[in-house]
């Protein structure tokens, strides 16, 4: 049999009991969003094969003014976005 159907038989008759499970566990995960922590930490994306871009954030992260700093990269019109890829590696 299908559970699905087998489920929407069993709840078909008992709809208080539906809406009430469905309340119980949209509490329970609005509960556990609010335990969850976020991390602005950009260096987990950084590549780490031997590059000195992950050095360099290090740096910039003890520095003083790093809470003030905002670091765009872009390429260049006519550069090909993989190259920003590959300078990264380096």
């Amino acid at each position: 049999m299908n559970f699905f159907a087998a489920a929407y038989r069993y709840f078909a008759r008992r709809r208080a009991l539906l809406f009430g499970a469905t309340l119980v566990l949209l509490a329970l995960g609005a509960g556990l969003c609010l335990r969850l922590h976020m991390r602005a930490d950009i260096a987990t994306m950084l590549p780490d094969r031997g590059s000195s871009v992950t050095a360099d954030f290090q740096l910039l992260q003890e520095a003083p003014f790093a809470r003030k700093l905002v670091i765009t990269v872009t390429a260049a019109p006519g550069i090909d976005g993989a190259a920003l890829g590959a300078a990264a590696d380096r």
